[in-house]
């Protein structure tokens, strides 16, 4: 989830300098309710400064900042709706379907 955030931000710098102007803040979209109460909580304690979980490190410190700022908006979306899955899990010919569909592929 850092990395989308951090990527989300140089996008929206080089969009910024280029002189157009986007809509903030960028929804970001994640199946996992854990990481983003953790990322949207203040209060969690200093151990939680990265979370690992299946082999993926959250800075939550980073997407805190840009959520606070107002830069960036985590939004929960159901793992079978999670589009990205597509380019990086093998998914079934139901869910790849529905996925592409959602995409603009089919």
């Amino acid at each position: 989830m850092s990395q989308t955030a951090s990527e989300l931000v140089w996008l929206e710098r080089l969009i910024f300098e280029l002189d157009v102007h986007i809509a903030t803040p960028i929804p970001l979209l994640c199946d996992n309710m854990s990481a983003i109460l953790i990322a949207e909580n203040p209060c969690f304690h200093e151990k939680t400064k990265h979370l690992k979980t299946k082999h993926k490190i959250i800075d939550v410190h980073y997407i805190r900042e840009k959520v606070q700022e107002g830069l960036i908006k985590i939004f929960h979306v159901k793992s079978t709706l999670q589009v990205a899955d597509i380019m990086t899990k093998s998914l079934g010919t139901d869910q790849h379907r529905i996925l592409s569909l959602k995409l603009g592929l089919v």
